[in-house]
């Protein structure tokens, strides 16, 4: 859980130095993008909020800091991610799913929000529509090794083969450092190689 918190913590800052604006200035030209004041203060009051909660040791009030701080900027995707992973680690699977979404919509080039959707299905058994979210968190990030790990694992787990897995097996055993996963990958590469010779 910490490596995801780590993890949504950084892109939470990344996100904030990319910060565009939501709001327009109606007095100037329409394709112009401004941050109201208003709307500076809510950003600032947000991150005071989000940094309570990286700080705060009990999880409950870390997610009561994460809510408050997307009540005060409902587009602040750190928040909503790690929000939805303290719902998940408590089982709570729709709020951590809505949290997810929400955090997937407004970071929509980062897998992460998607892989915890994933991860999300995966703990409530439906390993198809998990394997379908490790999918899209591959389509923002092919080298993304969390979803890699889950797609290839789910698809196993449902007896799918295809040359789809094959590739991302491939991409999955150039990166994994880890002696577990590395054998587990190369014997689903065999696996599937076999299975695929076999149609």
């Amino acid at each position: 859980m910490k490596t995801l918190l780590a993890s949504a913590s950084a892109a939470f800052l990344l996100c904030l130095s990319a910060l565009t604006g939501c709001a327009s200035d109606s007095s100037g030209p329409k394709d112009v993008t401004t941050i109201t004041i208003n709307e500076g203060e809510r950003i600032a009051e947000a991150r005071k909020l989000a940094a309570r909660a990286q700080q705060a040791r009990d999880p409950e009030d870390a997610a009561r800091f994460y809510r408050d701080a997307v009540t005060a900027w409902s587009d602040f995707p750190g928040a909503w991610n790690n929000l939805g992973v303290l719902h998940l680690e408590a089982g709570r699977y729709i709020n951590a799913a809505d949290a997810f979404t929400n955090a997937s919509e407004r970071a929509p080039s980062d897998p992460r929000p998607l892989y915890n959707l994933g991860l999300t299905w995966e703990r409530t058994r439906h390993l198809r529509e998990a394997a379908g979210f490790y999918a899209d968190a591959l389509e923002r990030d092919p080298r993304y090794l969390p979803a890699l790990r889950g797609v290839i694992y789910a698809r196993a787990r449902l007896g799918e083969s295809d040359e789809a897995t094959l590739d991302r097996l491939r991409i999955a055993l150039f990166q994994e450092t880890n002696a577990e996963w590395r054998a587990y990958f190369e014997l689903r590469k065999i696996e599937v190689e076999a299975e695929l010779s076999e149609q």
